[in-house]
């Protein structure tokens, strides 16, 4: 029976996010924020790229989408924790009250295999979450990736992200 215990909390995985994703979310906004308050002063006179309308409505897209991820993060991680908190709380429960089962009453065990069941369905419940969350991870820091590569720092007319923003960003 204690083997059942050691699989469920084997399934316990701690948060990969936990701390890190935020700060680099922050950083990449505080890029973004720079990007959309740089003007351009000349279009390539100096060699330096400037955006065009259609490549600064890429650029704030992808803004828009980090933002959203920042918004998100904290209430998304908080879930994760209350989350990770209540399966170790089950499996601590379960721990304890595996001293006390009767293992000769069949109902008893029953009840108890029960619980390790619904705590092992909750483990993959949470383990399943943190894997999606990861994938959001993934996908977000891509996107970040293409606007650091694609538009931090880039120069742009002011008509131009006028226009931009007047497209419907």
């Amino acid at each position: 029976m204690m083997w059942l215990l050691v699989l469920v909390w084997a399934f316990l995985v701690e948060p990969a996010h936990a701390r890190g994703i935020r700060g680099a979310v922050r950083a990449m906004r505080a890029v973004s924020a720079t990007a959309r308050t740089a003007q351009g002063y000349g279009r390539g006179s100096d060699g330096i790229e400037v955006l065009t309308v259609g490549a600064l409505r890429v650029c704030l897209a992808r803004q828009h989408d980090i933002e959203a991820f920042d918004a998100r993060s904290a209430e998304r991680e908080a879930a994760l924790a209350k989350s990770e908190a209540a399966v170790k709380q089950r499996v601590a429960a379960l721990e304890a009250r595996a001293a006390t089962v009767d293992r000769t009453d069949a109902a008893a065990v029953a009840r108890f295999n029960a619980s390790v069941s619904a705590a092992e369905a909750a483990a993959a419940s949470h383990n399943a979450a943190i894997d999606l969350w990861q994938q959001e991870v993934a996908a977000i820091n891509v996107t970040g990736e293409s606007f650091n590569r694609d538009c931090a720092g880039k120069r742009y007319y002011v008509e131009d992200y006028a226009a931009a923003t007047r497209a419907g960003l």
